[in-house]
Order: C-alpha cells, then structure tokens, then sequence
C-alpha cells in the first residue's frame, strides 16, 4: 500500500563539518539498497556520494565552485537547469521507492548555506518532496573544530602556521546562530541536535547514534566504512606542511606524492594529536561560551546550561616541533608505505574531508 504524505518523514542531515559527515555518508551510499528494504531511502538524485545537488539548490549558485564540477556543470545556465529539475527528480524517486523515511545528507548545508533567504528556499523546495522535515545536526567543541579544520586544510596543500584569529568565522562556530536560522524554517520541533562526544552518543556509537536519530535501530547485514581520512598525529602534520612550503601543491600533481604515500603517513601517524597553544582556545571558547550555554538550555535542559565539557589552557599545551630526526624517521616510513601500497595496485580511491 502506498505511503501517504502525512506519514513519510524527511531526514536532512546538515553535519556540522568534522563530525563523521563522510564516513555516515559513505555508508548510506554503499547500503542504499538495504536501507530501502528497511523503510529508509537515501536518494540518488543530487548526489554522487552526498547531496551537495541540496547546496546548489539553496545558494542559486551565481558563482562558480567546487560544487559546479562534481555535477559536471560548467555555466550559470547548466546550474540553472540543474536546480530547475532537481526537486522533481526527487519527488519522482520517493513516489517510486515508497519508503516511509527520506535521508538527505551534505555538511555544506551548514558551513555554506548561512543565510536566512537560503534556507528557506531549500526547505521550501524540500517541502514539495516531503511535508514533515527534519533536521539532524551534530555540533561538537569549537576549539577541536578550529584544529580539526586546519589538520584538513594542511592535507589539501595549506603551507601556513595554524594562527587562531578571535574573529573566527561567526557562522560556522557560533551554534545558536546556526540553529536559530533552521528552526525559523523547520521549528525547533523538528531539530534533532546531538554532541559529537563518544560519552554523549547513543550507544557509544556515532552510527547506533545517527540511526537512534532517524528512528530506526541499526540494520543486521550493515556494511559499516571504516573511519574516513585518519588525523595526522602533531609531528606528521608539521612535515606535510613544511612539505606544503618546499613543494607547493600545483608541483605534486603527477609527482607520486599522494594517494599511496598520504594514506602511509596516515598508518604511521600514531603519536598525540596536533594542538595549539591552550591559552589561545581557551579564548576562542570562551568567546562562544554564552551561545553555547544557550543551545544547552534549548536542547539538552539537564545539561544545567554545559553544552560541553569545560576548557582550561592546561588541557592543551602547542606541540612539540618536528625535529629532523623525527622528519627523517616520517620520510622513510612515508615512502616504504608508499612503495607497499604501489604494489598492490595504487592508492586507492581519494578520502573525503571528514577527520576523526
């Protein structure tokens, strides 16, 4: 028997970055079949792997971007064509699949899409498909988002020294601002905000965690990716960005030093964590210490207003720098792993941008 409207759900998994995006990506892309048979579809319109097509909805995009290429647009009219079909395309594959739950996921919905106007335009066209919308968002600390991004932005070629600004981008680490814009669209009703923290997921797992979110209980037969791009450790990410400034980005294209040999720095990298001096995120935390008391009290009320953990310069000191020894030491473990994963036949499909 059909689903009735009133019934279907609409899941829309807006990240935030650097909270297991890709890795819940993945796996939704490569058991989208059993998902279906589970009641859950995870549509192929406006995808590849994740629903950037959901990004250049809502930005009308004017400009060109890195979203522009994955779809293989090259104008503002192909864009323009694009986002004109897009909606229908979607309704078209849930009146066919039938399944009483829809999962949409892209992390730029949160780091890109960030005005009001935006948002609305993207819940309205979503409300075509689906009437009941919902959004998931994980949120975790700023100051692990500030070293998270910058671990991420060396591997992508940055070459410069991680320098925290006290005007860090308002948007992407000020939460209250970034739920209060989705709540004006969907209602807070239809938030679903969880903490990227092991002790806060359900389960102790961020997939159990993501599946409790949808409703459902993790389906037997799932086919679960390992964690996606494995952060550096302090002295492996120091040598890739000095790396970065001897051998700039636009020079290692067809050099060899990549695919097979970042995936080896990844297998060596085992020491502590890259960080920043603490006195410096203990600032940054503190700058977003009411907005995040605010969410607490919205969305977790017996948090007593601690959205997370407290913060002290202590907790973090800035890390040792890269010796030569050490360098030395990377270097050759980089290329005997390089060389082993040649040999068995390449590098491997590229990682996304999701670290721990």
């Amino acid at each position: 028997m059909p689903i009735s409207d009133p019934e279907r759900v609409l899941y829309l998994h807006i990240g935030i970055e650097k909270t297991g995006t890709s890795t819940l990506q993945l796996m939704a892309h490569e058991n989208r079949k059993l998902l279906a048979r589970h009641g859950l579809l995870y549509p192929n319109a406006g995808a590849r792997v994740a629903h950037a097509g959901l990004t250049l909805y809502a930005l009308e995009d004017t400009k060109r971007n890195v979203l522009r290429a994955a779809f293989g647009l090259q104008s503002d009219d192909d864009v323009a064509q694009f986002n004109a079909a897009l909606m229908g395309q979607l309704r078209a594959e849930v009146q066919r699949k039938d399944c009483p739950k829809i999962l949409l996921s892209n992390e730029h919905l949160s780091s890109r899409v960030t005005e009001p106007r935006n948002i609305a335009r993207l819940v309205d066209g979503l409300r075509t498909v689906c009437a009941h919308i919902r959004v998931i968002v994980y949120l975790r600390p700023q100051h692990e988002l500030v070293l998270s991004t910058y671990s991420t932005a060396v591997k992508g070629g940055r070459s410069a020294p991680l320098k925290i600004s006290r005007q860090e981008n308002t948007h992407y680490y000020d939460f209250d601002l970034l739920l209060s814009r989705w709540e004006r669209e969907v209602g807070r009703e239809n938030m679903t905000v969880r903490l990227f923290q092991p002790d806060a997921l359900f389960g102790g797992s961020l997939v159990e965690d993501f599946f409790h979110s949808l409703g459902m209980a993790v389906p037997d037969g799932l086919d679960i990716p390992a964690p996606r791009n494995k952060a550096y450790d302090a002295n492996t990410l120091q040598f890739v960005r000095i790396g970065n400034e001897i051998f700039p980005r636009s020079e290692r294209r067809g050099s060899g030093l990549s695919g097979g040999f970042l995936e080896a720095l990844a297998q060596i990298s085992t020491g502590p964590k890259f960080t920043a001096a603490g006195v410096e995120l203990a600032a940054l935390n503190k700058r977003f210490r009411e907005t995040n008391e605010q969410v607490a009290r919205r969305y977790f009320p017996d948090r007593n207003g601690v959205l997370f953990p407290p913060f002290s310069e202590v907790d973090a000191r800035d890390s040792p720098k890269l010796t030569p020894e050490k360098a030395v030491e990377i270097a050759i473990g980089m290329w005997l792993g390089g060389q082993k994963k040649a040999r068995q036949g390449g590098g491997g499909r590229r990682q996304r941008d999701d670290d721990d």
